[in-house]
């Protein structure tokens, strides 16, 4: 399974995407984890 985001650069600006995004991001990766079988 892969998760990404991704969007025009001018929209969405790296501090941004590293800053707001990828926290939110991680937390649904750690979560998505946490609810599949092993």
């Amino acid at each position: 399974m892969a998760i990404n985001v991704g969007g025009p650069s001018f929209n969405l600006s790296r501090d941004f995407l590293l800053q707001e995004v990828r926290p939110h991001l991680i937390d649904l990766v750690t979560r998505l984890e946490s609810a599949l079988p092993r």
